[in-house]
């Protein structure tokens, strides 16, 4: 998949989301336990806090360097526990300036690889034979996607 691919996808992913929760009062975005035991603006959180994670993947794979990232843990849910503690009370503008933050980072690291890198199946071995657009994919495209759903049965509730 090419690099202008992948950049396509993952921003329709996130305009989905702004959409899911656009016009809705930052009181409502705040309220405890929406979404399960998540808020939406936890929910948004959530979702930064993996994309940040695969922004420093994706630094250390441009580098060369190990591979450290909760992205492969065997244990990775245990990180959303973390990370919702950390940033419950976490104002909902610092969290959507982290959205935006993120994903400008995001794309400046993308737009350091090739078509050829993201897609050569062989490239990273800690890949296990898959090409690093498919984890861009799925992380910026599936998980949100999979929260987007979340968001649009609450948005529904809304009505």
């Amino acid at each position: 998949m090419s690099k202008n691919d992948v950049i396509v996808q993952i921003t329709a992913a996130r305009s989905d989301t702004f959409a899911a929760v656009d016009g809705v009062s930052e009181e409502l975005l705040c309220q405890p336990q929406t979404i399960g035991e998540w808020s939406v603006k936890d929910v948004l959180l959530h979702l930064s806090r993996w994309e940040a994670e695969l922004v420093k993947l994706l630094f250390q794979a441009k580098q060369g360097a190990d591979i450290d990232s909760p992205i492969f843990a065997d244990d990775f849910l245990k990180y959303n526990d973390g990370w919702w503690a950390e940033g419950k009370d976490r104002p909902l503008e610092a969290v959507m300036a982290d959205m935006a933050g993120v994903r400008q980072q995001l794309l400046r690291r993308l737009n350091e690889f090739s078509d050829a890198e993201l897609d050569d199946a062989e490239r990273f071995s800690w890949m296990k034979h898959q090409p690093l657009s498919e984890l861009v994919i799925d992380l910026c495209v599936g998980h949100e996607t999979h929260h987007n759903k979340e968001l649009l049965i609450w948005r529904q509730t809304l009505s």
